[in-house]
């Protein structure tokens, strides 16, 4: 690798503790990475990922001043900055279990506990550059594919995305930033249409947990956090929507959300016409974003999924 190239590379830096930060922005230029912008809160480190173009971020779990963890997870699914797909770096002093949780779910790419050696930073920005995993998407997340079930890997789709601190270190000619914004605008109207596909299918999902709650009077906790849910997905349907290509079940989503909406706000009585109406609204979108699919076969998918989840919530019943 080129080290003259890493004066190419733009580095954001997010870390509450002075003194680390200027070990770490000293480490960096030692080995010619000299464009770095540190930061010691999350206001100011949101406002330069929404207004330029970091080929990398490295960002504490505690920053002050607002949520670093949620910062990579808008990031991730394009609700902040330019590109869902820069690399980013998670470092944390808190790796206990919901912490550690939280990072991962985020999307990033890597996520290292402190104290860290100068060294285990530079050799992650190393496996970013030479073998950065491929990124999955489901309702919920986006980023690097962590699963190590090949069997699981077979029927889920992965997406190889840009990468600029990549292209910046490899690369003997510099890109412009428009031939990059192209292949950011093309990766992201793949994950795009993956998102939705899966989103269409956790719809269905959720409407099949929260109806028959709704029917029998049994509304808990966990079903209002379903149709909570339910109505998050709709509000990221609708910025997603804005593709082109989906203007055929805009209409639809738009249906959809408020019928939704209904329901939430009526709870734990909802009008019975629109229970009856989410149930054919969510069947109805499912078939919509999966062209492919029938109507026997979703079924049996979202079955399989039902059915997996009462699994789940009956072994952790019994180890109460």
């Amino acid at each position: 690798m080129n080290n003259d190239r890493r004066e190419r590379v733009l580095i954001f830096f997010g870390d509450p503790d002075g003194p680390i930060r200027q070990v770490i922005r000293t480490t960096m230029a030692s080995e010619n990475y000299r464009n770095i912008e540190d930061f010691a809160k999350v206001p100011t480190l949101r406002d330069s990922v929404r207004n330029l173009n970091p080929d990398l971020i490295i960002v504490d779990s505690l920053l002050p001043e607002g949520d670093p963890i949620q910062l990579v997870a808008d990031v991730r699914s394009g609700e902040l900055g330019r590109n869902p797909f820069v690399p980013i770096i998670t470092t944390t002093w808190e790796p206990d279990r919901h912490t550690v949780r939280r990072i991962i779910d985020s999307g990033t790419d890597y996520l290292l506990v402190k104290p860290l050696s100068p060294a285990q930073l530079m050799s992650r920005i190393d496996l970013i550059v030479g073998e950065r995993k491929p990124f999955v998407v489901t309702s919920n997340y986006i980023g690097p594919d962590r699963r190590k079930d090949k069997k699981r890997r077979s029927d889920v789709p992965l997406f190889d995305v840009p990468n600029t601190l990549k292209l910046k270190l490899t690369k003997e000619k510099e890109m412009s930033q428009a031939e990059i914004d192209k292949m950011i605008e093309e990766a992201s109207g793949d994950i795009n249409a993956q998102r939705l596909r899966r989103h269409s299918y956790q719809i269905e999902f959720l409407v099949r947990l929260i109806v028959p709650a709704v029917k029998s009077g049994k509304v808990t906790i966990d079903t209002r956090a379903q149709i909570e849910r339910l109505c998050h997905i709709s509000d990221d349907m609708d910025r997603r929507l804005e593709d082109p290509q989906f203007e055929n079940v805009v209409e639809l989503s738009n249906s959809f959300k408020d019928v939704a909406c209904a329901v939430q706000e009526k709870l734990p009585k909802p009008d019975p016409t629109d229970v009856e109406v989410l149930s054919q609204v969510s069947q109805a979108m499912l078939l919509a974003f999966n062209p492919d699919l029938t109507s026997d076969k979703a079924l049996a998918e979202i079955n399989e999924m039902v059915r997996k989840f009462a699994d789940r919530a009956t072994a952790e019943e019994l180890r109460r």
